[in-house]
């Protein structure tokens, strides 16, 4: 989810199917240049600049230039498994959130990626007991590897993904039950 001029813009890229999602609207994208601090990029058959945000920085600064006009651009991000599709999230805070925002025992731990990628490996499988922290997948996004670590102790449930699978950020990857 990006804040753009404080307002909510729910923004998925997928970059193996060279598309962008925007509010819901899918749109073909490729890249068609790049710099230090700068990106070619046509999105819908428009060609979008931004610039202003160096590569490698995770988060923007103050203002980045889009297409010319400045705008103020903040990033919310998602832990893996805090978060229900249509259900409010828990925006990542750098620490993992509390036991209040998990689900009732029982019904599990959901686990989801933090952002559209590939799986490049499965470290678990149905039935396997596992400790929190420990890492569940390696989620390829934006060419970085992600390890996506467990939210909790439990035993593994509805493992769903297989190394090559390509997620969105709201497909269930796995539960985590009981401890």
């Amino acid at each position: 989810m990006l804040l753009v001029d404080g307002e909510p813009v729910e923004v998925e890229v997928d970059p193996d199917l060279g598309a962008v999602e925007l509010s819901g609207k899918r749109f073909p994208a490729r890249i068609l240049s790049t710099g230090p601090d700068r990106v070619e990029l046509e999105i819908g058959g428009e060609q979008v600049v931004v610039a202003g945000w160096p590569v490698g920085a995770s988060d923007p600064p103050a203002g980045i230039s889009v297409s010319g006009e400045v705008v103020r651009l903040a990033i919310e991000r998602w832990a893996a498994g805090t978060h229900e599709a249509g259900q409010p999230s828990t925006p990542r805070t750098g620490t993992e959130p509390s036991l209040a925002n998990r689900p009732a025992s029982g019904a599990g731990v959901p686990v989801y990626p933090p952002m559209p990628g590939k799986i490049l490996e499965v470290r678990v499988s149905d039935g396997q007991s596992v400790r929190e922290g420990e890492v569940l997948l390696v989620l390829e996004a934006m060419k970085m590897r992600n390890e996506i670590p467990s939210p909790a102790a439990g035993r593994i449930e509805a493992l769903s993904v297989r190394p090559g699978d390509s997620v969105r950020i709201r497909d269930l990857l796995l539960r985590v039950v009981g401890s």
